[in-house]
């Protein structure tokens, strides 16, 4: 029989852990990790939800330390979001003081006589953001040096979260830049309940670490689930179909917007059950007041919520889980599912409510794509030139400024660079001189005049985050208290008087005082309020989702996790659509003047395929996930073999050039997808968004699996 993991680690954590902590056993993906970074590995840990992943990691962690006698600060653990920051904080302080060690919490609400007594007097393990370890890197009266010379450790909760976007590469750079202040290298472990391709996101974690990498995922213990998915009409009927799922319960309601999220709290009012708002425009004491009533209160609450409460923050157990329509990713579903069922002897619930067809469709497709145990890969940028700009402009800022060579090595290090090139990274250097963003100065990359009027002074603090903050303005109380935040364009476009009565964190407000200047609005309650509005744009559907929603068409599968209602409105849906699906190739149809192409082949590569036939036609195309719609020029009809012959051509060997694709780039509609686009050279940017936008390999792939007739 093979010793337990348990047994290798000091006796101190042995006892802690039978006794302060109770347990009689590890779970296995603990016994898995324990041994995996006590070899010195760095590791992908991969668990349900409350699946043991953060005790997995810490207690070999803690062992070394204590072992060791390490000194502080010894490990980073680094969180995607503050509020799981405050969550974890009782969970990492309580298992580091088994050893006799503490852990601090740094984030922008933690006032500075905290931060100050912490860098004075330093714990081994320092809980952050990635904004706020830039916070630290950027500051002039914080010694690096001394605050990270012992550093042995990084770990990364939610990775998946990180690896799939730009504060991914943020993290990955911020931690390359702190590896030069230690000679450790560093261990780095991430966390996740929902990775595709775990090998490919630690292969991205690795970065410059000279480590071995592992994927600790072991079996998952057979788990109980009860999905419904059902349709309503309107707002009545949804409340009447809620009801029973949320009345003597604790229930999450999921819906995929702000807007949405004030929408159903309203709808919910004459439910008999307490509901909560919680997103994130709601203030932050209002927020946790919500997550604390829930954690300790009684049965019979639900928090109407947005993907804020996805990742993980504890509010104790849950009877079930809702969803407003459906999320647009396979991970998404999975780890909101997994809030669900935790206690022993209970099974994970998920409802579905779909307001329209494609958000039905769409259900149903994310609930067969987990059954066949398909989540989506993540596939990290090797090129976030964006990103790379950030890093650029922090690092001339923190170091006054910086030479190219120390500049490049941060690309040739950290991942999410290492697909630039090096005339890639002088054509940006030399456009951001040019721009007086810039300035070189006896061999070094300093700030220009336009870069100090855009950055320095107060405005430094726009490099501490790489994502898009919009204007907002402040809504408080008479009594000063922050209820949230509304985006200034909304307030400009629908405020006329002290009359203007709104919705915000599920109660209805009262304009009485608003300094647009100051960015502040005073309110007091109302009986009943509009909803506000806030900007953002939608998340892309994958071509997997998109075509298992094609294949439900194209089946006539009865579904036990639908309901006889919303069953009958799939089979209308099937007879509408049966003659433009029932062969195996893209179907054209004509409407008029214009062709309808029905391609069921994702975001990305319809957009692709649009732009192309357009340049080559000379005509306009638009498109959704699902189809494209070809508009002649002029009143000359365009003919099927016109577009067919288009199609084929773009299959031709070398079609899409590099010059190819700069043009087809340049052709969308000026869209920001980034903070930083706007500094890049125009070549440089039209390549960042083709990269964010179009997916070249997977059109010349779907193409060569269509049976068009040429």
């Amino acid at each position: 029989m093979v010793e337990s993991a348990f047994f290798t680690l000091n006796t101190r954590l042995q006892d802690g852990i039978a006794h302060n902590l109770g347990w009689a056993s590890l779970r296995p993906v603990q016994e898995l990790t324990i041994n995996a970074v006590l070899c010195g590995n760095n590791c992908v840990v991969l668990a349900p939800t409350a699946g043991g992943k953060t005790e997995a990691a810490f207690f070999p962690i803690l062992d070394l330390i204590y072992k060791e006698q390490r000194k502080p600060v010894s490990v980073l653990y680094i969180s995607p979001l503050r509020a799981l920051l405050n969550n974890q904080e009782p969970r990492l302080k309580r298992l580091a003081q088994i050893v006799g060690l503490d852990a601090f919490k740094w984030h922008g609400d933690v006032p500075q006589t905290a931060r100050r007594r912490f860098l004075a007097e330093p714990c081994h393990l320092l809980m952050i953001t990635p904004e706020s370890l830039e916070v630290i890197m950027m500051s002039p009266m914080i010694d690096k040096a001394r605050l990270f010379s012992s550093l042995r450790f990084t770990v990364i909760d939610e990775i998946h979260n990180f690896a799939s976007g730009d504060r991914g590469a943020h993290l990955l750079a911020v931690l390359e830049r702190i590896k030069r202040y230690t000679e450790n290298d560093i261990q780095r472990i991430g966390l996740s309940a929902t990775v595709g391709n775990p090998t490919i996101t630690a292969a991205w974690m690795q970065g410059s670490s000279r480590r071995p990498s592992v994927v600790v995922d072991p079996p998952e213990a057979p788990a109980s689930r009860l999905i419904r998915i059902d349709i309503y009409d309107d707002d009545g009927e949804l409340a009447q179909k809620v009801a029973p799922r949320v009345v003597g319960r604790k229930t999450l309601f999921f819906v995929e917007g702000r807007r949405l999220a004030e929408g159903v709290k309203q709808a919910l009012a004459d439910v008999s059950t307490i509901s909560y708002v919680h997103h994130s425009s709601v203030g932050r004491e209002l927020r946790e007041e919500v997550e604390q009533s829930f954690t300790y209160g009684h049965e019979n609450q639900c928090i109407v919520c947005t993907s804020t409460m996805e990742l993980g923050i504890d509010v104790g157990d849950l009877d079930a889980v809702l969803q407003l329509d459906a999320p647009t990713t396979v991970s998404s579903f999975l780890q909101r599912l997994g809030r669900t069922g935790r206690r022993s002897e209970t099974q994970a619930e998920m409802n579905f409510y779909c307001g329209d067809e494609i958000a039905l469709l769409r259900a149903v497709a994310l609930v067969n794509l987990a059954r066949k145990k398909w989540v989506e890969p993540v596939i990290p940028s090797q090129r976030a030139f964006h990103v790379l700009i950030h890093q650029v402009l922090a690092q001339a800022l923190q170091h006054y400024g910086a030479t190219r060579s120390q500049l490049w090595e941060l690309c040739q290090t950290a991942t999410p660079f290492q697909n630039i090139q090096y005339d890639e990274f002088d054509q940006i250097l030399t456009h951001l001189i040019y721009e007086d963003i810039l300035h070189q100065a006896d061999g070094l990359m300093v700030m220009g005049k336009a870069g100090e009027k855009r950055y320095g002074k107060k405005n430094f603090l726009e490099l501490y985050s790489v994502f898009e903050t919009p204007e907002e303005i402040k809504v408080l109380t008479t009594n000063n208290r922050l209820v949230g935040s509304l985006q200034s364009w909304f307030i400009e476009q629908v405020y006329q008087s002290e009359s203007f009565i709104f919705t915000l964190a599920g109660q209805a407000w009262k304009v009485q005082y608003l300094d647009f200047e100051a960015a502040i609005m005073y309110v007091v309650p109302a009986p009943k309020g509009s909803i506000p509005r806030w900007g953002g744009a939608g998340a892309l559907l994958s071509r997997e989702v998109v075509e298992e929603m094609l294949a439900i068409l194209r089946a006539d599968e009865v579904y036990p996790f639908v309901t006889h209602k919303a069953q009958s409105q799939l089979e209308r849906m099937r007879s509408h659509w049966k003659d433009i699906v029932w062969d195996h190739h893209p179907t054209l149809d004509v409407h008029g003047r214009e062709w309808v192409m029905y391609t069921f082949a994702g975001d990305r590569i319809n957009l692709l395929l649009a732009r192309s036939i357009s340049m080559e036609l000379g005509c306009e195309v638009n498109g959704d996930s699902f189809s494209l719609r070809i508009k002649p020029p002029t009143h000359v009809p365009l003919a099927e073999h016109e577009i067919l012959a288009t199609i084929k051509s773009i299959q031709t060997p070398d079609y899409f050039s590099q010059e190819r694709i700069m043009i087809l780039a340049r052709s969308l509609p000026k869209s920001r997808l980034s903070k930083f686009q706007t500094l890049l050279p125009p070549e440089i940017e039209a390549k960042f968004i083709a990269e964010r936008l179009f997916d070249v390999d997977g059109l010349l792939g779907w193409l060569d699996e269509q049976k068009l007739q040429w």
